[in-house]
């Protein structure tokens, strides 16, 4: 199991250590800091092995603090009508419609 969990996650720190003594708990460990518990199920001839982590609040990293937020932008949209090909002249710019003297033709 060992061996299948570090090629797994790519790590030679992972240690399965066994119990003391017979009926404790066998430990998993990355360098010498236990971070779970492993159990063996033996059920109708198969074998499987369940892994419980457990992570400490106080070891978690301080979250980061949130990012101002800022009202969607909407995107610059631009659409010129080619004289001969658009009879209405209407032009988008900025996403709105323009038939205005400011708008390009």
């Amino acid at each position: 199991l060992q061996t299948y969990l570090r090629k797994l996650f790519g790590s030679e720190r992972i240690r399965i250590v066994p119990p003391p003594k017979k009926g404790l708990s066998v430990e998993l460990a990355v360098n010498d800091e236990t971070i779970g518990t492993v159990h063996r199920d033996a059920e109708e001839g198969e074998v499987s092995y369940s892994i419980h982590l457990t992570v400490l609040e106080e070891d978690l990293p301080a979250p980061r603090p949130a990012a101002p937020s800022r009202p969607p932008r909407r995107p610059a949209v631009i659409y010129l009508c080619c004289p001969g090909l658009c009879s209405s002249g209407l032009v988008l710019i900025g996403g709105r419609a323009s038939g205005s003297p400011r708008a390009a033709r």
